[in-house]
């Protein structure tokens, strides 16, 4: 600690101040949810007694004041878990902030800690904590719902706090580089993924803060965080944005194995986790799908390149060419010839899709014959189908309309994902606001437009690095290539990695001939070495690392070298061929 005996004084009356005032205020919350509870029984049981006494307004009244009473508690109940976590560590940052002439200490931390009109720690996505992680000592500032606040940085301290008891403070002038960061990256080795809220960087944080209304597009170098920083910033909008729960928000993730691996990080920001669902899942969902390894042809490769969207949309125009009405439509007494029928279908040039054209239609036999369209139009609409015979089966209506035969291929699959939305209607995804995709190098062109357009009312915040791309029939450039699908977006590159070692990203470099790519990591002095040597050898140097780590990854160029490897390994090391890297489905 670098800190004087008074200064270290007055840091343990602040903590023990803020450790009892935490105490107070989880006894006083506890206090009103008993009472809140016994209110939303007694209300009950008093409706259900008087039942008959009640109007229907009166009955809804009653219900809405339970449902809110009930959304409290629920509120409640979950700043009391985040003030227990506070009880362990309320803060680990503190700037004293001058403005006015006034200086005020801004304690940061998991979460906010007020009582009696004291803010004892501010959350760490309250807008005054932007000046803990943009600024360093010096001028600073931060914004209000009235305007900015402007002033100066004093001094920046950070803190260890573990079971209530302060282990380390030490003074700061720099965010990039500091002791604490440090520390996190040499014991942050767990197999799921952890806040990172005490060490958000400059970078990081005007990503997690970005509040445009507008897509953000993250090329990351690997170890960069861009995943970290994309589940903090989900917990960043559900805390500013009060019109958004966590069920308005999407994670699309590319596989179980990092679902389960960021599944804990939104408990752990104090948040409720979100929906997630890989593509796969997308798939099957809409569409019957049977995973297998990707045929690569050459026909496969060329539905890769952008264009294959214009040949796709060549053949829904020449499948809606074929269609056309043969008879009069009746109902009621009252007919629509078979010309009307085709005119109403075929003459609105407005509409893209065969599925809005069907709706159009359906919308003006609504409006012929007086009925309701929310009671009839689905029915109409499959009668209106079978009459030109648009099979149900989204496999039967792609072979159709492609002349192919049922896909062997992701890229197919995607191919007739969109036929099916295109002539059955895209799904109503309006409740989803916000998007998260990750490993979006891997996503081809295709499959973006699509997912833009079944997420037509979201924003979108997508992640990836083209250097790790997987796909050997397509590779982005760099990420600005899908700006053409999300023409808003922002595009923003992080540059910095702390998961690597300084010697590991200067070896990397090399291979990749670049030299753009930093590690925030100090020299370990531990080289990066080339070794040869037989089979026997690889197989000394395997059981060696494992000794040491739970799980090993041989990465093999040459599948005759994988085969005479096989005999070697055991369980608890995956070996990587060059097919093997080929992606089980993109």
């Amino acid at each position: 600690m670098n800190l004087t005996k008074e200064e270290l004084s007055l840091e343990l009356e602040h903590l023990n101040k803020t450790l009892d005032a935490t105490k107070e205020i989880i006894k006083e919350k506890e206090t009103q949810q008993i009472k809140n509870k016994k209110d939303i029984v007694n209300s009950k049981r008093h409706l259900w007694q008087n039942k008959n006494e009640y109007s229907g307004v009166e009955a809804f009244t009653t219900m809405d004041e339970e449902d809110l009473k009930t959304n409290i508690i629920n509120e409640n109940q979950n700043k009391i878990t985040k003030l227990f976590r506070s009880l362990y560590s309320p803060y680990f940052g503190k700037v004293t902030f001058k403005h006015d002439n006034e200086y005020s200490d801004i304690y940061i931390g998991l979460t906010g800690i007020e009582k009696d009109g004291k803010n004892f720690a501010y959350d760490w996505r309250a807008p005054i904590s932007n000046i803990y992680y943009n600024y360093d000592i010096g001028p600073s500032k931060y914004e209000t719902p009235s305007g900015v606040i402007r002033g100066e940085n004093i001094n920046k301290r950070q803190f260890k706090i573990e079971s209530g008891r302060l282990l380390e403070a030490f003074n700061t002038d720099v965010t990039i580089e500091d002791e604490l960061l440090q520390n996190a990256l040499l014991t942050n080795n767990t197999d799921k993924m952890k806040n990172i809220v005490s060490t958000i960087q400059k970078e990081q944080n005007d990503i997690i803060r970005y509040s445009k209304k507008s897509d953000l597009i993250i090329e990351g170098v690997a170890g960069s965080g861009k995943t970290s920083v994309a589940m903090h910033r989900i917990a960043y909008l559900l805390y500013n944005d009060k019109k958004i729960t966590n069920k308005n928000i999407l994670i699309i993730s590319p596989s179980d194995v990092f679902t389960n691996y960021i599944s804990d990080i939104l408990p752990d920001l104090g948040e409720e986790a979100v929906p997630t669902i890989t593509i796969d899942d997308f798939i099957k969902k809409y569409i019957p799908y049977i995973e297998n390894d990707d045929t690569y042809n050459k026909y496969a490769k060329k539905k890769y390149e952008k264009s294959y969207i214009d040949e796709l949309n060549n053949l829904l125009q020449n499948f809606f060419n074929t269609l056309k009405f043969k008879s009069k439509l009746g109902l009621k007494k009252k007919f629509i010839t078979s010309d009307e029928l085709n005119c109403i279908f075929k003459k609105n040039n407005r509409l893209s899709s065969i599925s809005d054209r069907i709706d159009y239609l359906v919308e003006k036999i609504c409006d012929i014959y007086d009925i309701s369209y929310e009671k009839n139009s689905l029915k109409l609409k499959e009668n209106i189908k079978k009459i030109l015979n648009i099979p149900n089966n989204p496999i039967d209506l792609y072979k159709l309309i492609t002349k192919e035969n049922t896909p062997d291929s992701f890229i197919s699959y995607i191919s007739a994902l969109y036929i099916n939305f295109e002539v059955n209607g895209y799904p109503n995804t309006a409740h989803i606001k916000h998007v998260v995709i990750d490993e979006v190098q891997d996503y081809p062109y295709f499959l973006l437009k699509i997912i833009k357009k079944v997420f037509s009312s979201a924003q979108f915040t997508l992640l990836g690095d083209t250097h790790q791309s997987i796909n050997e029939y397509f590779k982005y450039s760099n990420l600005l290539d899908i700006n053409s699908i999300f023409t808003t977006a922002k595009y923003i590159e992080l540059k910095k990695t702390y998961r690597s070692s300084y010697e590991i990203i200067e070896y990397s470099n090399k291979i990749l001939n670049i030299d753009d790519i930093k590690s925030i990591r100090k020299p370990s002095g531990i080289p990066v070495l080339e070794k040869t040597g037989t089979l026997i050898d690889v197989k000394k140097e395997l059981n060696r690392l494992e000794l040491k780590y739970n799980r090993t990854a041989v990465i093999i160029k040459n599948d005759n070298v994988n085969e005479a490897l096989k005999t070697l390994y055991d369980k608890n090391t995956a070996l990587i061929t060059e097919n093997s890297l080929k992606p089980k489905l993109i």
